[in-house]
């Protein structure tokens, strides 16, 4: 596995919007921090703070603020020949909400993976 690009606590304003007709090539991880409206796939998720998705590749998505300032951390990955079986054995919930409650053990993970990758000489 491969990081292709990461990002810890990104910020928008209340007016927040993107749409990725196309997804992106390889997995992503988002975990959003605020309430939020997180589209995937034609189904729409009205989601609290601490919300994870695992958006497989390609998969069409969208993400909004809900009113209010709109927060995110999220990692996007190259899975290596062989590696796709073995994820996907691992039946994860893909494409669909991951309610983590107080769990604060996927955002400081998220954090560490992004300085790792903004300075692989930590």
């Amino acid at each position: 596995m491969t990081i292709s690009l990461a990002g810890y606590h990104w910020q928008h304003d209340e007016s927040f919007s993107v749409v990725r007709e196309n997804g992106y090539h390889g997995l992503q991880i988002l975990l959003v921090q605020t309430d939020g409206i997180v589209k995937i796939d034609n189904k729409t998720y009205h989601v609290s703070p601490n919300t994870a998705f695992i958006i497989d590749s390609c998969v069409p998505h969208a993400l909004f603020a809900n009113g209010k300032p709109y927060m995110d951390d999220w990692i996007r990955f190259q899975l290596a020949p062989g590696e796709r079986e073995m994820f996907d054995d691992l039946e994860l919930p893909v494409n669909r909400p991951i309610l983590l409650g107080d769990d604060d053990t996927l955002t400081t993970s998220m954090n560490l993976a992004c300085k790792l990758y903004n300075d692989p000489k930590i």
